[in-house]
């Protein structure tokens, strides 16, 4: 995949005979598919943190621009989730994101993918990120927003991440292909993705999972995402 995707007309090949109308609607829906399928954009960096009592474990919401992704640290998540030992044994952290399989590893994305994906129910996959730096150093380019939670948040947390990957009847879980950035990696995971489903719902389903006052419904972007995570992000007096 490349770099980044060109959201314009012209990349998205629509024909000069279609509405003004018609573009826009593609291009804002293809906008939000891109969240889940794109290196981290050009987003200020931040790094904040939440007051929990007894919170002992800190994890990591990136924001790429369109996308959401949370960042663990490797080997809590190595501890739960077999064959990840294997693929990422020396790394300290890792990002996880989920999207819709077709579109999140395409190599060539079209209008027509991007609408498949959109307009009926599609397979999904996890996409994992692998790395040893600081998150906010290593996604200097994007948001990145710590939260810190408690032994049972974060059980909770790791819970939901785990029960995404498919697994076969030995419950192991299956790689596909190499990942879009960094030292990074496919995995085939459960639910399924539509426009009412993206990478940002899941995101905010995993952290209202970890007992943050967040809600999934109509999380279709990143900044709706990282905006409740921000007034939730904070120390009451």
């Amino acid at each position: 995949m490349s770099a980044g995707l060109d959201l314009t007309v012209g990349w998205l090949n629509i024909g000069e005979s279609d509405s003004m109308a018609a573009k826009l609607i593609l291009l804002f829906l293809c906008s939000v598919m891109a969240a889940c399928a794109t290196r981290p954009a050009d987003v200020l960096a931040q790094d904040q943190f939440v007051c929990a009592e007894q919170a002992l474990h800190r994890v990591y919401v990136t924001n790429h621009g369109w996308h959401t992704g949370l960042v663990l640290d490797a080997l809590t998540l190595k501890e739960h989730v077999d064959g990840l030992q294997t693929r990422f044994p020396n790394v300290r952290f890792i990002e996880v994101g989920w999207g819709d399989a077709g579109f999140y590893q395409a190599e060539d994305i079209t209008a027509s993918l991007v609408l498949k994906a959109i307009a009926w129910p599609s397979r999904t996959v996890l996409h994992l990120v692998g790395f040893n730096t600081e998150p906010s150093d290593y996604f200097s380019q994007s948001e990145v927003l710590a939260v810190q939670l408690t032994p049972d948040q974060m059980r909770a947390l790791i819970g939901f991440i785990a029960s995404t990957f498919a697994r076969d009847t030995d419950l192991n879980v299956h790689a596909t292909r190499p990942g879009i950035y960094g030292d990074s990696q496919f995995y085939e995971a459960v639910g399924t993705y539509y426009l009412f489903n993206t990478c940002n719902n899941w995101t905010a389903r995993a952290l209202h999972q970890a007992g943050l006052k967040i809600s999934p419904a109509l999380k279709m972007t990143a900044q709706s995402v990282m905006s409740q995570v921000r007034e939730w992000n904070h120390c009451e007096d």
